[in-house]
């Protein structure tokens, strides 16, 4: 028996409810469910017409989370955009809400609290700098905004 589009919307309703998807992978989760191509295809351009499918308002909510938890970088929040297979336009307009400012804003929140739960252990000087320096590289901050951090941190403690 073959699903209906009434089925298709409902099953993609109920996808969307639980978390925001672009629209290749709903389109991916439809047809790995067994829809047809032109059944998902047609599900997820009405979603889209109707508005619950809309990459640009995801990014945004996205971006708002991300500065609200301070926990990654602008590599980092563009990879896992790519991942998750956004359109190429909604991965510009992320960029563009994610500048440099942002993003060295974010690493100072971030390396504050690495600093304070480091400088309460017994590692030298250089092993925390190695640390810190490590940590926010793996959080996707740029070198660039990491040293700025460190050399700003050093001139006004003398030491991290």
């Amino acid at each position: 028996m073959p699903i209906t589009y009434e089925e298709g919307m409902k099953y993609a309703l109920r996808l969307i409810s639980f978390k925001d998807y672009p629209k290749k992978l709903l389109l991916r989760k439809l047809m790995g469910k067994g829809f047809e191509p032109t059944l998902a295809e047609r599900v997820t351009s009405e979603l889209v017409e109707k508005g619950y499918l809309d990459e640009k308002k995801q990014i945004v909510r996205v971006w708002e989370k991300l500065k609200a938890n301070c926990n990654s970088g602008r590599k980092a929040f563009l990879y896992n955009l790519k991942r998750e297979e956004y359109d190429i336009e909604s991965i510009k307009l992320a960029e563009s809400l994610y500048s440099e400012e942002e993003e060295a804003s974010l690493a100072n929140d971030v390396f504050k609290k690495i600093c304070r739960k480091l400088t309460k252990s017994n590692i030298d000087q250089a092993k925390q700098k190695q640390r810190i320096y490590s940590f926010l590289m793996r959080k996707g901050f740029s070198q660039e905004t990491i040293r700025g951090l460190i050399k700003e941190y050093e001139k006004d403690k003398g030491d991290i």
